[in-house]
């Protein structure tokens, strides 16, 4: 087991900084990897949830299947803030994101944790 998670990154910072780098020398064949983005990338303007952040994590999932790895999407976990008026109204700054990588499992084939639900919930 590797754990290159990295507190602040995005989905750019994470590839740039070479982090996904040391993830591709060391998976092998039938590896699971976990991807969990979305807290930094919402935000950045060119990171939300259909644009940057989408390509980036199909690019993720790809590069994972080229190696033989397994990819595994998991969604980003609730922030807890609240709508003015205290807690009674969630702000679900992450909704759209978490709904992007729900949206791509779909699409890919990949199996998909929904941690942004069950942190919500």
């Amino acid at each position: 087991m590797d754990n290159q998670a990295h507190c602040g990154l995005s989905t750019e910072t994470f590839r740039d900084e070479g982090h996904f780098e040391i993830v591709l020398r060391s998976i092998r064949p039938g590896d699971y990897c976990l991807f969990q983005f979305g807290h930094n990338d919402q935000k950045l303007p060119y990171l939300q949830a259909e644009t940057g952040y989408r390509d980036n994590l199909i690019r993720f999932l790809d590069e994972i299947r080229q190696k033989g790895g397994i990819p595994v999407l998991v969604t980003p976990l609730g922030r807890n803030t609240w709508k003015e008026g205290g807690c009674v109204e969630y702000n679900d700054l992450l909704k759209e994101h978490s709904e992007a990588v729900k949206k791509i499992g779909r699409e890919t084939g990949t199996p998909v944790i929904d941690l942004h639900r069950f942190s919500v919930d």
